[in-house]
């Protein structure tokens, strides 16, 4: 079934339909398949090693920058290097053949901060020397509290590596960005369900009919001369006391049979003070479509009950606030809309965590907004399933990015929502603010347009922004940067950026000629793997908690407040002007919210 879905996948992707393989490509995947039988579909090709299969992408591509190792290695003979990440959310690199490696220093502990609830990222890099590191394992202890029996378990902390691998540009827009790029994203309990090939760049991802992550770190190696980036993310229990903690990561390996270790000491500072809730809404378009449970798939249309229920699990945990569920929408016979599969899609989102009133409807293709009665039908038909799972207010995706004369021709499906109670919201232009004045509820606007939030607030539309960057590249800090606090101070209210997933299968950065696709995460047969610009953009919603919780003992409404208003005022609470690096911004915010619980 898996392979029916693979080919289905080229055959509605026909822009990526590729003559047969020239001869140097086939054979570079003889090469790589070391002359065994090769399936090639498209833009790539699968063969076996046993009963294990391997799927190579990014053949077809030129090649971008060479990764070699330095012939001057400065570990060299030293056997091996820890060193610790100054910045875990940063845009800066690291390659696995850096040397030196930026954003890093020689240190013997990790230290963070961060509140109960709160998800908060640490890392560090193994390197290794002239000889590969073997059987490598991380582990953590508890951390206990300084001068009591007070603990975090290590449970509460998750280990992964960060696997650096090919992919087709460094922009969400082939076309824009600089061709092929080895970059670091993945972030995986199991480093061996991707090889990377250095010579011949591209990836190999192994069984993805079976493909599933391990649910904790399992031993990898670190081969001769290259770098290994490691990640933790320590979840603060909401019980936590607070207060100092420390324990000990222990990094083991052997090299040349030889077993060596190596400790660093862990830091966490659990601070005395709760983060209350964002004023910002935090969305993301989702496209996957409930299918039944023994669907097997990849992609981001398609989702069973687990996989979507993970996901959203994964949403919440992230930060986001709302989800825009795109719905596979379809009539009955009789005409009347057939909404039942809506149901078990709000339930899941309620069993993940999700307890807001609004339920935002996103039908990319508005069916039937040309047809009065037939609209009529449709929007009746959600908002009573709304109202009936709990959902008190309902958002309406209408048409998406079109001209002001297309959105006003629509004008009769707008003015309908609104008679049903019903509210519409949409990507557009804040230009057009005036005329949508009175039919649109919120407008989505693109984020790098200065002024964009004021055109629509000053015509009472509420005013969220998305792109610049679109969710899937690879830029950690700048989503963090873009949709944190800074959000906020230019006036937005909310964020529903596209997309969470796309494609049919987003392991393939190759399967559109124009477009990436849009991952924040990748798809597995059962939980989705985070990436670094996903560990960004939950840093981002974050700071804003932390911006919102010292406003709030300032001010009561805080989204009342115009862009430059809010600049002027929060400049004035923190009694400094803005720091340009979103680490600064939070500390100075810490040591304001400490000073006034000290009191």
């Amino acid at each position: 079934m898996f392979q029916s879905l693979v080919c289905l996948y080229y055959l509605l992707h026909a822009t990526c339909q590729a003559d047969p393989p020239q001869e140097s490509v086939l054979k570079l995947y003889k090469n790589i398949s070391k002359n065994s039988p090769l399936k090639i579909r498209g833009t790539s090709a699968t063969f076996h090693e046993g009963a294990v299969s391997w799927t190579i992408f990014g053949a077809l591509q030129e090649k971008g920058k060479l990764h070699v190792p330095s012939s001057n290695w400065s570990v060299g003979q030293a056997n091996y290097e820890v060193l610790v990440v100054n910045e875990p959310i940063s845009d800066t690199l690291i390659l696995p053949y850096a040397d030196p490696v930026s954003n890093t220093a020689k240190n013997d502990h990790l230290k963070i901060r961060a509140t109960q609830g709160e998800y908060e990222p640490a890392s560090f890099v193994i390197r290794s020397g002239n000889e590969p590191l073997q059987n490598v394992h991380v582990a953590i202890s508890q951390l206990k509290r300084d001068n009591s029996s007070d603990e975090i378990t290590a449970n509460n902390i998750d280990i992964r590596v960060v696997k650096c691998w090919y992919q087709s540009s460094d922009s969400i827009h082939r076309g824009v960005g600089k061709g092929k790029c080895l970059t670091p994203e993945l972030l995986l309990h199991d480093a061996n369900i991707i090889r990377v090939d250095f010579d011949h760049q591209v990836n190999l991802v192994r069984s993805l009919d079976k493909l599933r992550d391990a649910d904790q770190l399992k031993p990898f190696t670190v081969s001769e001369r290259m770098n290994q980036q490691i990640w933790l993310t320590v979840h603060i229990p909401e019980n936590a006391i607070p207060g100092n903690y420390q324990g000990e990561i222990i990094i083991g390996f052997s090299i040349k049979g030889e077993y060596k270790q190596t400790k660093l000491k862990l830091f966490v500072e659990v601070l005395p003070f709760k983060l209350v809730d964002s004023p910002i809404e935090y969305v993301l378009f989702y496209m996957g479509w409930l299918k039944p449970p023994d669907y097997i798939g990849l992609d981001a249309r398609g989702k069973t009950s687990n996989q979507m229920l993970n996901d959203f699990k994964d949403m919440k945990a992230h930060g986001l606030t709302n989800i825009a569920i795109d719905h596979q929408y379809k009539t009955k016979k009789s005409g009347q809309p057939d909404l039942d599969n809506l149901i078990p899609v709000m339930l899941l989102m309620r069993e993940a965590g999700f307890n807001t009133s609004r339920y935002l409807y996103v039908d990319w293709k508005v069916s039937q907004y040309d047809n009065p009665i037939a609209y009529r039908n449709k929007i009746q038909g959600l908002h009573d399933i709304a109202l009936a799972n709990g959902f008190t207010e309902l958002f309406v995706y209408h048409l998406d990015e079109r001209n002001l004369d297309t959105i006003l021709g629509a004008k009769q499906s707008l003015e309908i929502t609104h008679s049903l109670g019903v509210k519409n919201f949409v990507a557009t232009k804040p230009e057009f603010s005036n005329s949508l004045k009175g039919l649109l509820d919120i407008a989505i606007l693109d984020r790098a347009k200065k002024g964009a939030a004021y055109k629509a607030s000053s015509q009472g539309i509420i005013p969220w922004a998305y792109g610049t960057p679109q969710a899937g590249e690879e830029k950690p800090c700048a989503y963090r940067d873009v949709y944190g606090i800074k959000l906020w101070l230019d006036g937005f209210e909310g964020v529903c950026n596209y997309a969470y997933q796309t494609g049919v299968l987003g392991w393939d950065d190759w399967s559109d000629q124009k477009w990436r696709p849009h991952n924040m995460v990748y798809p597995t047969l059962d939980s989705p793997i985070t990436t670094l610009q996903w560990e960004g953009f939950r840093e981002g919603i974050d700071d804003m908690k932390y911006a919102a919780t010292l406003l709030s003992l300032k001010h009561d409404s805080v989204n009342m407040m115009t862009a430059q208003d809010r600049k002027i005022f929060f400049t004035k609470i923190l009694e400094n002007d803005l720091p340009r690096n979103p680490t600064e911004l939070r500390e100075l915010i810490i040591k304001k919210l400490l000073s006034n619980y000290s009191r």
